[in-house]
């Protein structure tokens, strides 16, 4: 299952014809094991290879009359990139388990993606901060169509 998105803003506004613009998500479930075989984040090709990315998670709550995004208890997540190349900075993480640096516990970010409204990616490139909110709700809803449909048919799952 794979999503991708145009950046944020981030002071400037993306060139939605430039593909270096755009944030990936991509989520490779194993059929035997249901569970991730890994969960890779892409970015610009341009962003600084030394810093990776940082990963937070977020949910919906009422403010009065209207809504705002809190970040889970968990925080952000630092994840290195793996490779970078032409077309892109890929930070991949297998199982979809990280640890998380100030407690070393282990994440399991299939668990956040599917109990959040929102996966937040940042990444640098120079000394400016790229952050864009990727909606979960699409994901969810796939999700249940690939485990209740593709991943309990004989058939290859087809691409999301």
């Amino acid at each position: 299952m794979q999503t991708e998105v145009l950046r944020g803003d981030s002071g400037s506004p993306a060139n939605p014809k430039d593909f270096r613009e755009y944030v990936g998500v991509n989520v490779a479930l194993a059929r035997n094991t249901r569970q991730p075989e890994y969960i890779a984040f892409y970015v610009d090709p341009r962003a600084t290879q030394g810093q990776g990315i940082f990963v937070a998670f977020a949910k919906a709550t009422r403010d009065g009359n209207s809504w705002k995004m809190a970040l889970d208890d968990t925080g952000a997540i630092k994840v290195p990139f793996t490779s970078c190349g032409r077309l892109g900075c890929m930070a991949r993480i297998p199982a979809g388990l990280e640890v998380e640096p100030s407690t070393k516990k282990r994440v399991d970010l299939l668990n956040k993606f599917l109990n959040s409204d929102a996966v937040l990616v940042l990444y640098t490139r120079g000394k400016r901060a790229y952050r864009t909110m990727i909606p979960l709700a699409s994901f969810q809803q796939d999700y249940k169509h690939v485990m209740t449909i593709d991943m309990t048919s004989s058939q290859p799952a087809h691409a999301h």
